[in-house]
């Protein structure tokens, strides 16, 4: 099982992790080792903010609806865990 974290701008970030919205994300790239039973940790703002559940994971669909999850999910941290700002996926921040 392998998690990734994606990074956003703060905009998308308070869209995306909104209760009761579906909310998408389009990758250049597939992850090869992710799937939907994974976590997509989600930061921001130079941080690691939290993560949500995958709710659809379309490896083919690559620029359209790669990733989809509900902000219902939303798990935040207690604690941020700080990370530089990066484009794409990463299956480590650390």
């Amino acid at each position: 099982m392998r998690d990734i974290v994606i990074y956003m701008n703060p905009r998308d970030f308070g869209h995306k992790t909104a209760d009761c919205i579906s909310a998408y994300w389009s990758m250049g790239r597939a992850p090869k080792f992710f799937s939907s039973d994974n976590k997509i940790w989600i930061a921001a703002k130079g941080c690691i903010q939290g993560y949500v559940e995958c709710e659809f994971f379309d490896p083919e669909d690559l620029g359209g609806e790669t990733l989809e999850w509900n902000g219902d999910t939303w798990v935040p941290l207690v604690q941020d865990i700080p990370c530089k700002p990066f484009r794409g996926f990463r299956y480590k921040w650390w």
